[in-house]
């Protein structure tokens, strides 16, 4: 049972390492993203593409 306690807390913690080193890219995705809807040139109608290749 600890062996697993083990694995499942290691890895919570490589997750929280990766979330952490993306955080930078992702709030300037959305910052983008918020100026242009603030700016209204948002695509009206975005293209359907697929999300995995």
């Amino acid at each position: 049972m600890s062996k697993k306690i083990d694995k499942l807390s290691a890895q919570i913690e490589d997750l929280t390492k990766k979330m952490k080193s993306q955080m930078p890219r992702i709030k300037k995705e959305i910052r983008i993203y918020e100026q242009k809807a603030a700016m209204g040139t948002l695509t009206k109608n975005p293209k359907v593409s697929p999300q995995f290749n």
